[in-house]
This record gives structure tokens, C-alpha cells and sequence, in this order.
């Protein structure tokens, strides 16, 4: 970096603001029609019989003149080399790369064909020298008195003419394609840095269809959700009304509120009484909404290279470069996110709290220690006395709880339905259908159940055959933490 720097910084980025909204611009054409350029009209083009193509601007030159027997990327390599080493002979003040030392920069049109460049001044001129193909040709550019930052701008504006396929031998005409093999007259083409950049179908793509398994996927998971919403529309079940002991406290009820980053469940029982059970979820935002974000970015980052090296639309170099560029950030900051989600889940137990209908804490549970293969938490009342104790068995296809206290087991709770599990692993609970089911095994040989209720929304009632034999707050705080720490997801989702 030298004292001009920053007037040419500056100079360039006016450059760049003007152009794209420059009414005035021109495109000028080689003489052989191989690439053009668009350039605003202050620049001309100036008569020259040793080049393809000479423009000028002021005090600016600029002229391209084609290298005869060149015509692929290590052929070009060499010339890049020959002039640099020239360059360097001749004592020139070389341009380098700040951060990585490199001098030749190298980009690729939309074509695939390789652009190469490097800037250097003499007496306080800057000079710009640059070589690229287009159309199987190769070409050298000499750009004097432009600053390197306008240079390399004006040098992304050449657009190589589209390559010409030849239907009749089933191939691309270009040097970058080569037949490696030949069986029985159908040719094998492999294609190297040229992907069919022009769009134009070959004989060898339209008789080598590929399956795009990924969006078959997507496809057929919409249908199912589509048909599922549909279903669910002109299929509804009406929930059946049972008639319960009005002496009892079963069977107790739970339904979710929506409208907070905080989990929220209403509960109450069979005698009018009323709780608010919440469950605190910040490492889980962060760990989906950063998943969300790698993985939108990164398919976008993958369908915009797809879209245009295939020639669906044509972007300039410096859109590309700054969409792509975003879209890594994006990609690494969806990453950051998700690391922190997953650190906030290790460092802060599971926490759910039990309110009264006046918001007063009657119930606190919190995860104790941790085991691979088992979850425990522990039920406190306001005094800190221990309720009760729950355990989870992890890695199970069925979800499996065991409610217990000091004098022994209170009720084992086990999820029901195999199919009904691995479907909703594979499709989410699909607008309720799918959602999760359970028997209870109580004291006193006790059974009950604790299910779902037929809605898309999150809701459940567990009742029990011989009430006295768990206290029904027991049963309606356990039953709430199972449907907080296992929540049905309308999407995907292994437990």
C-alpha cells in the first residue's frame, strides 16, 4: 500500500456506484467476437491494428490483443509467469496481496473461463496486466493510468461469448472439453472447469437423467402434509365425553399457550382447581433458528452456484463474489448460533416451574447430574422439601418415564404405539394424528392413561382407574413435564 491508496479507494468506489446506474453505458465487441465489455460512455474505442479490441478514456489506455497458439489454462499460466517474471526484471513496484502475499489474482467469468491479473506502477503510474480466455482463446489485457481497484472492476465486465455446441457429435466445442472414451459410438464427455455454462442441452445430459432425491423428499413430505391438513379438516373426531367422579380430582387436563419464548401449559383438574406450568426454551431457539439459518444458506449458497453455472441467469462477478460472500457469513454466524444453543443446554438443567392461578410458585423441578443414558429430576415444593422423583430413559424408541419418591416406585408411564413413533419421528405428528399416547402403571395395581387430545394444538388428559392410588398432582405435574421435555414436533424430529 503506498499515499495514493486512498484517493484510488475512493476514486473506485465512485466508479463502482456510478456504473450500475449509468444510463450512458456501452458494450464494445472484440473484432472476432470472441467477448465484449460494458463499459459507461466515457469510454471510446480507439483504432488499432495489433489488437481486438482498444479503448481509451481520458488518460486511460486499455487494449486486448489476442495470443496466437494459446488456447488453454496452463498455456495462459505460463504467459501470467513470463510477464510477471518481466516485470519483476525491470524493477516495476509489484502489487501484493496484504493479507496473503499473493501478486496474480484469479477469478472465473460465468463461462468458467479463468481470468488472471496483477497490478504494478512506475513513476507513479499504475499499470494493470491481465490474460483470460474466451471462446477457446486466449488474451492479454494492458490497462495503463487506471488505479488497480477501478482495474480489476473494469476487468470483471468482460463477458466471454457463450460456448457453441455441436449437435450432430453430442458435444461441446471447447478446450475444456475432452472425449475420454469411446464405446461402441457413444461418447463419454467429461467436462472440467466448463459445466454447460451457456444452458444449451448436450446429447450426453439428455440421456443421463439424475434423480434429485433430496427434492423428491421435500415434495413428497408436503404432499403428506398437505393431505394430512386436508384429513384433519373433513375428518375431525369428536373428542367423547366421558362421565367422571365428581368427587374425584381425575382425570387432569393440560392444553399449551402460545405467544412466548417460554413453554406455557394450563392445567387443571376434575374439581376446578388451576395451575400454570413453564419451561424456559432459549437454548433450543437458538439451536434450531441456527440450524435454520446453515442450512438455508448453505442450499442457497449451493442452488445459486447450480443456477448459474448451468446458465439459468446470468449475475456480474461482483454480485456473485458478494452474494456468496454473505451467504458464508450467514452460513457461520447459523453455526456460532447453534454452538451457543447447545452450550446453554449443557451449562442450565432443564428447568419447569409450577405457578397457582395468582402466579404464586407452588412446584419447581430441575435436572439433576447427567447420564448418558437416563435424564433425572427432582420435584420441590415452596420449601425446598423434595416431592417426588422422576427418571427418562434416553435413546429409547418408546419414551419411557418412572415417577418414584423415597418409599419406592409411584407409577411408570410408557409410550405406546411403535409405528405411530417412527412415523412421527419421520414426519412430525403430522397436525396431531401422530402425536404421542401413553399408558400409566400405578400403586395399588393402578392403570390409567395419559394421551393427546384430537387437536393440532398441544393438548392431553390423564385419568387413572383407582384415584387414590396417586395424588392427582402428582400425575398433572409429571404429566406436564412429559409434554414440555417431549414436545410433538410438526416437523422431523428424533427424541
Amino acid at each position: 500500500m503506498n499515499k495514493y491508496c486512498l484517493p484510488k479507494c475512493a476514486l473506485a468506489l465512485i466508479f463502482a456506484a456510478l456504473i450500475p446506474c449509468s444510463a450512458g453505458a456501452v458494450v464494445f465487441s472484440s473484432s472476432d467476437n470472441s467477448f465484449t465489455i460494458d463499459l459507461p460512455s466515457s469510454w471510446q474505442k480507439n483504432d488499432s491494428s495489433d489488437s481486438v479490441l482498444s479503448l481509451k478514456r481520458d488518460d486511460v489506455t486499455m487494449k486486448i490483443v489476442r495470443i496466437k497458439g494459446c488456447g488453454d489454462n496452463d498455456c495462459l499460466a505460463k504467459e501470467v509467469n513470463k510477464e510477471l517474471e518481466s516485470v519483476k526484471a525491470q524493477k516495476f513496484n509489484i502489487l501484493e496481496n496484504t493479507y496473503t502475499g499473493d501478486i496474480v489474482k484469479r477469478t472465473e467469468f460465468s463461462t468458467g473461463d479463468p481470468l488472471y491479473s496483477f497490478n504494478f506502477s512506475a513513476a507513479s503510474v499504475d499499470f494493470t496486466s491481465a490474460y483470460f480466455l474466451a471462446d477457446g482463446k486466449a488474451y492479454n489485457v494492458g490497462i495503463k493510468g487506471l488505479p488497480y481497484v477501478e482495474a480489476d472492476l473494469v476487468l470483471s465486465f468482460i463477458s466471454p461469448a457463450a460456448k457453441e455446441t455441436d449437435e450432430s457429435a453430442g458435444a461441446f466445442r471447447s478446450d475444456d472439453t475432452q472425449v475420454s472414451d469411446i464405446k461402441g459410438g457413444n461418447f463419454d464427455l467429461e467436462v472440467g472447469d466448463d459445466k454447460n455454462s451457456s444452458g444449451a442441452p448436450s446429447h450426453a445430459k439428455r440421456h443421463h437423467h439424475k434423480i434429485n432425491f433430496p427434492f423428491v423428499i421435500v415434495c413428497a413430505y408436503i404432499l403428506v402434509l398437505l393431505g394430512t391438513l386436508s384429513a384433519k379438516f373433513f375428518m375431525r373426531k369428536k373428542e367423547e365425553e366421558e362421565n367422571s367422579n365428581p368427587r374425584s380430582y381425575y382425570p387432569v387436563n393440560g392444553s399449551r399457550l402460545y405467544g412466548s419464548p417460554d413453554l406455557f401449559l394450563k392445567l387443571y383438574d376434575n374439581q376446578g382447581n388451576n395451575y400454570v406450568a413453564t419451561s424456559g426454551r432459549w437454548g433450543n431457539i437458538f439451536i434450531g433458528s441456527g440450524a435454520l439459518l446453515f442450512i438455508l444458506f448453505t442450499v442457497g449458497k449451493i442452488l445459486l452456484s447450480s443456477l448459474k453455472n448451468h446458465g439459468f441467469f446470468k449475475i456480474h462477478m461482483i454480485l456473485t463474489n458478494t452474494l456468496f460472500s454473505l451467504s458464508s457469513l450467514c452460513t457461520v454466524f447459523g453455526a456460532l448460533i447453534f454452538m451457543a444453543g447447545c452450550l446453554i443446554n449443557l451449562l442450565f438443567a432443564y428447568k419447569f416451574f409450577i405457578y397457582d392461578k395468582n402466579g404464586y410458585t407452588l412446584y419447581k423441578c430441575i435436572q439433576k447430574g447427567f447420564h448418558f443414558l437416563r435424564e433425572d429430576y427432582v420435584v420441590f415444593d415452596v420449601k425446598s422439601a423434595v416431592v417426588f422423583r422422576l427418571k427418562r430413559d434416553r435413546f429409547q424408541l418408546l419414551r419411557n418415564w418412572v415417577i418414584y419418591n423415597s418409599q419406592g416406585t409411584i407409577a411408570v408411564i410408557r409410550e405406546t404405539g411403535k409405528r405411530r413413533a417412527i412415523f412421527r419421528m419421520l414426519f412430525g405428528h403430522l397436525f396431531g394424528f401422530l402425536r404421542s399416547a401413553y399408558v400409566i402403571e400405578g400403586r395399588l395395581d393402578s392403570k390409567g392413561t395419559l394421551v393427546s387430545k384430537p387437536c393440532i394444538t398441544s393438548s392431553f388428559k390423564a385419568e387413572l382407574d383407582k384415584p387414590q392410588a396417586i395424588d392427582a398432582r402428582i400425575t398433572l405435574i409429571s404429566s406436564a413435564i412429559i409434554f414440555m421435555r417431549d414436545r410433538d414436533k410438526w416437523h422431523p424430529w428424533v427424541n
